[in-house]
């Protein structure tokens, strides 16, 4: 049977409160052949040295473990870049250093990419939402590389090797540009398998506590990892029809319209440019909660207050729902 190697990579910055459980899902992987490589992105939390002392501690002696700390911050797919430059598998697991694998994370998600034939450059698999003491938020469904989420996704290795590194953007999102290339080289494996405790209210989700901010930071990223995109599909335009390489183009641009629109909702002073972005978000049917675009039309303060407020009510919801259940 084939046992293809995988690479688990977990990436970390300032998670000094969730490294060890971060550390010990990575280490409860029931898959072999497995490497698992480590990479603090210059954490300032003291956590780069508590990290290493771990791995030496408890790291399984049947798996090959890299570690490396960036001397630098390099940003989230800087960080990722410098990681898979480590890696030697054919596929790539992305696991975020504040988050949970479950054991079997691996193991299922090689199984459904075998099963496959090896054909999508992309698998993605549902989870569980946590907040930052691990108590349950209710299910998450699986991503998709309309929608990415990096944390619950794994890439065959051309999705790195296929594109050279010199035209990378390091501060864009890394989940956005390797969805784009996954659709590029072969498309996309969905599993409906839970695998993951994803956690919110820390790094980029921090946008669900302290809401417009982080989600002006977060669409910012995100148009960065257009321009990211922009650029994988012209390095490898001439391996692909050239109708398809006008269909990424036009979908990219549909794209780009949309995110620089939401911006201008989000953070625009004016309430006759917000009152304009939404009237055409609406007409574009992008965005599924009219209570939150609604939200964006209100003076800032007030808005982040129904935001936060709105969260806040559907995580308890969750929770008690939760707790019925059990």
């Amino acid at each position: 049977m084939d046992r293809p190697l995988v690479s688990f990579c977990l990436l970390f910055y300032n998670h000094r409160e969730w490294f060890k459980a971060a550390l010990d899902a990575a280490f409860a992987q029931t898959y072999r052949p497995l490497e698992i490589v480590v990479s603090d992105d210059a954490s300032t939390d003291g956590s780069p040295e508590l990290i290493q002392d771990y791995v030496a501690a408890h790291a399984p002696a049947d798996v090959s473990i890299v570690i490396n700390r960036n001397t630098c911050n390099l940003g989230v797919m800087g960080n990722w870049l410098k990681t898979l430059s480590l890696t030697h598998g054919e596929l790539l697991i992305m696991a975020g250093g504040d988050d949970v694998s479950l054991p079997e994370r691996t193991e299922r998600i090689v199984a459904a990419w075998l099963a496959d034939g090896k054909r999508a450059a992309v698998i993605s698999h549902a989870g569980y939402r946590v907040d930052t003491r691990g108590r349950s938020l209710g299910p998450l469904p699986a991503p998709c590389t309309k929608q990415p989420l990096g944390a619950l996704m794994a890439w065959r290795r051309d999705c790195y090797t296929a594109f050279p590194p010199e035209a990378i953007r390091p501060r864009c999102v890394e989940d956005v540009p390797f969805a784009k290339r996954a659709m590029m080289l072969g498309g996309e494996l969905v599993i409906p398998d839970r695998l993951v405790l994803y956690r919110l209210g820390s790094g980029l989700t921090s946008a669900l506590y302290d809401h417009r901010t982080p989600v002006i930071k977060s669409w910012r990223m995100s148009l960065l990892s257009l321009d990211q995109t922009e650029r994988d599909l012209a390095a490898i335009a001439d391996r692909l029809p050239p109708e398809r390489v006008e269909e990424f183009r036009r979908q990219f641009d549909r794209e780009r319209v949309f995110a620089q629109n939401h911006l201008a909702l989000v953070e625009s002073p004016s309430f006759r440019t917000r009152w304009t972005a939404f009237q055409r978000e609406r007409s574009m049917g992008r965005y599924n909660s009219y209570v939150f675009l609604l939200s964006y039309l209100l003076p800032r303060r007030l808005g982040d207050l129904v935001l936060n407020t709105i969260t806040r009510l559907n995580q308890l919801r969750r929770r008690l729902s939760q707790g019925r259940a059990h």
